[in-house]
């Protein structure tokens, strides 16, 4: 029902107040550790509570372990498309990085043209 180009987005709605997410499956995006990894996102919000929306990229070994993630800022309240990013350098044993899109309490997320780049 919202998009900020061509004609969808990815919605998230919350009524519980629990953290709801979409993520990408932990093995998808192959990444190397000491590249800085950099991920985008338009998103807008409406009546996003506590620390609203953002955008996270996190980083697992080959084993699947957590390694550390990296957050964007957050967007609260009701809030029209802006882009979102999240920076960080992969550590020592990274094999996988994971795009995260969180809506941290109440209210509804849209998110659109997600980019991750490598350098």
């Amino acid at each position: 029902d919202q998009y900020y180009s061509s004609s969808h987005s990815l919605k998230i709605v919350s009524s519980s107040g629990a953290l709801t997410r979409w993520l990408s499956k932990n093995t998808s995006i192959p990444a190397q550790a000491g590249k800085t990894y950099t991920a985008a996102a338009w998103m807008k919000t409406s009546s996003a509570a506590g620390t609203g929306a953002n955008l996270t990229i996190n980083f697992w070994n080959s084993s699947l372990t957590y390694l550390g993630g990296y957050d964007s800022s957050h967007k609260t309240g009701t809030s029209d498309w802006s882009q979102l990013t999240a920076s960080g350098i992969a550590p020592a044993g990274t094999a996988y990085v994971r795009i995260e899109l969180r809506l941290n309490n109440t209210g509804t997320l849209w998110s659109d043209d997600i980019v991750l780049t490598s350098n």
